[in-house]
């Protein structure tokens, strides 16, 4: 009886040796989840913050070549008004 109480021991105590081993693998592996998904969704917000600007620049460029277009034809239109009042004067 004192040997099977002895195995039993034994076995009881390598049991819980590889069931700490095995949760802290899990809980290992799960940081490690945890990690990549983090480093994910930290790279998804750098390229939609660089994404974002990228546009907005471009926005920015295709706004300010309008107004120099449009300052332009102001100005042909100002030149044709000044010389049809100059033909009709002389």
């Amino acid at each position: 009886m004192q040997r099977a109480t002895v195995d039993d021991d034994r076995c009881a105590g390598e049991l819980e040796t590889r069931l700490r081993k095995r949760n802290l693998f899990y809980m290992k592996q799960s940081e490690s989840d945890m990690r990549s998904f983090c480093c994910l969704l930290l790279f998804q917000f750098i390229a939609a913050y660089f994404s974002g600007s990228t546009q907005r620049k471009v926005m920015e460029n295709r706004s300010l070549q309008d107004e120099e277009r449009a300052n332009a034809i102001e100005e042909q239109q100002e030149a044709q008004s000044l010389a049809e009042e100059a033909d009709h004067a002389s």
